[in-house]
Formats: C-alpha cells, sequence, structure tokens
C-alpha cells in the first residue's frame, strides 16, 4: 500500500491492522466486533503513538460509543482521519480530551505522495509541537473569538446528534466539512446541529470544504452552499476558507481539540 511507504518514509514502524484485509461484503473491511477489537487493541498498546484510519471509516458509528467505553490509556496517542472517522475523532474527545489528527487517510497519503500538502501538513502536524496552521476567512468578526476546535463531518456531526458522543462543549468553535451534499441538504444538517448545539452556546463555526455540493441540476432553483452558511450567521458567527475536508491532496491537516483564535479575518489553531 503506497500510503504505508508514505509513513515508513517518516521513519514509522507501521503495524497493520487484521480487520484491514477482511473481506466482508459490502462496504464494511470485517465485521463491527473485528474493527473494534483492532482500535481497541492499538490504543491499549503503550508502544503505538498514532491510529492511522485506512479509509474514511463507513460503520464508525456503529463502533464509536462501544469504542468510547473501552479506552483505558492514561497517555495521549494521536486518531488520524476523516470523514466517518469523526465519529471516532468525537470518541477520543469526550472520553479523553486528547487531541486529533484531522486529516489525510493512509489511502489518501498513497494518492496525494509525499510532497503533497496533504503529507507534509500532518507530518508537521505529529512531528512539530509549534505547529499552528492559520488560515484567512472570507468573512471578518469585529472582536477577538476564542475556543477549542470541535466537529469534523457535517453529516456525521449531525448523525451523532441526541447521541452521547453529540454534545460540544460551551466554549467549542465547531468545524464542518462535507462532500456530496446539496445545499438544501446542508441547510438541513446544519439547522439541526445548530438546535442540538444552542444550550452549548457555540463560540463560532468555520467551515472547510464542501466538495462537489452545488446543485447539479440548474433548471432547480438553488442557494450556493456559501449563502447557505452565510444566512445562518445570524445564529452563529461563521467563517468559510479552510482548506480542510475532502479535497484530496490539499486537504491540510488541522488539530481538533486544539485552542483556535479568531481574530480580524484571521482562523489561528493551536
Amino acid at each position: 500500500m503506497l500510503g504505508i511507504e508514505v509513513l515508513e518514509s517518516w521513519g514509522l514502524e507501521v503495524v497493520v491492522g487484521d480487520a484491514v484485509h477482511g473481506r466482508e461484503t459490502g462496504y464494511f473491511a470485517a465485521p463491527d466486533a473485528d474493527r473494534l477489537h483492532d482500535l481497541v487493541t492499538a490504543f491499549a498498546d503503550s508502544s503505538v503513538r498514532a491510529v492511522f484510519t485506512t479509509r474514511g471509516g463507513f460503520g464508525a458509528t456503529r463502533i464509536a460509543e462501544a469504542f468510547a467505553r473501552r479506552i483505558e490509556r492514561t497517555d495521549p496517542i494521536w486518531l488520524v482521519g476523516f470523514s466517518d472517522v469523526t465519529a471516532l475523532h468525537r470518541a477520543v474527545w469526550t472520553t479523553c480530551r486528547w487531541q486529533s489528527a484531522h486529516g489525510a487517510t493512509v489511502e489518501t497519503l498513497g494518492r496525494a505522495g509525499t510532497d503533497s500538502i496533504a503529507a507534509t501538513t500532518m507530518h508537521e502536524l505529529l512531528f512539530t509541537e509549534s505547529y499552528q496552521p492559520t488560515f484567512s476567512s472570507t468573512e471578518r468578526t469585529a472582536s477577538r473569538i476564542d475556543g477549542i476546535l470541535e466537529g469534523g463531518n457535517l453529516s456525521l456531526i449531525a448523525s451523532l446528534c441526541g447521541t452521547a458522543l453529540g454534545a460540544f462543549d460551551h466554549d467549542a468553535v465547531l468545524f464542518i466539512e462535507d462532500v456530496r451534499e446539496r445545499p438544501y441538504r446542508v441547510d438541513r444538517l446544519l439547522t439541526q446541529v445548530l438546535a442540538q448545539s444552542a444550550a452549548s452556546s457555540l463560540r463560532a463555526v468555520v467551515a472547510g470544504g464542501f466538495t462537489d455540493c452545488a446543485e447539479p441540476n440548474t433548471e432547480w432553483p438553488s442557494f450556493s452552499i456559501e449563502e447557505v452558511l452565510r444566512d445562518h450567521n445570524a445564529r452563529v458567527p461563521m467563517f468559510t476558507g479552510l482548506p480542510c475536508g475532502h479535497l484530496g491532496a490539499g486537504n491540510v491537516a488541522i488539530p481538533l481539540g486544539a485552542p483556535v483564535t479568531i481574530e480580524g479575518t484571521d482562523v489561528r489553531i493551536g
């Protein structure tokens, strides 16, 4: 696997979980119990410093709460991935309050290559304590906003509403991104998430990529994704422009659970 070659070029010793090579039919590599076993085993091994997900993680929600209950480790370990892996990021944060790495999976690293933005920013996040990505938003805030970055894939965040993993802290700045969700669906998902989060008083929302989310039927009336996000600005300060999400080789790695500061048009994480 090309992605493993990228990890090994970083000087890492890669151990592949048994479930990765499973051949269960449908969209799972292996049964829930096997995938959960690999994840729990890796987190319990003190010699393991990071767990990289192979792909986006269909079925992550099926094992996320069980995984959260079985984390017994006391020293932080990196969980790396994005998309459906959002459910596992939430499990790590709600249980341990550890930062986790939102960014390229092993498959993405293999396709993107060692010199890609996805790979170089992930390497910097994992190996450099001073990593502090700063992005320029298309919106400006009149006063400084400070909080803790939480979130991930919008569809997964919405699917966790009402569960033990779905509630955000009172000082959360919510990061969202998605792929192949039409504007009306993004509107519906965001409305649901913001309705649940009203009690926690989100400090702000920062939006990454919304890839292939434009309405494909030009004969139908539709708002753009930017208009949908801007329309929710009256409910919570909304900032767009983060190059993070389903962006292939351009997916910039960011630390979920890290401090975030929004000042002027700058969004600084870490």
